[in-house]
């Protein structure tokens, strides 16, 4: 039930998270060579987890 209840919660304040981040990062990540698997798991993800 709790999961049920703060899902559509968690996804607003993700999608707020991911539209604050500036695209330059994911650009320079591409221009590095990254895939856009590795750009979310190394760089996003880990904005996020801080």
């Amino acid at each position: 039930m709790y999961g049920a209840m703060l899902s559509p919660f968690c996804i607003f304040m993700y999608s707020g998270f991911m539209r604050a981040i500036p695209y330059e990062l994911e650009e320079s990540a591409y221009l590095d060579g990254c895939s856009p698997a590795r750009t979310f798991f190394q760089i996003i993800l880990h904005l996020f987890c801080r």
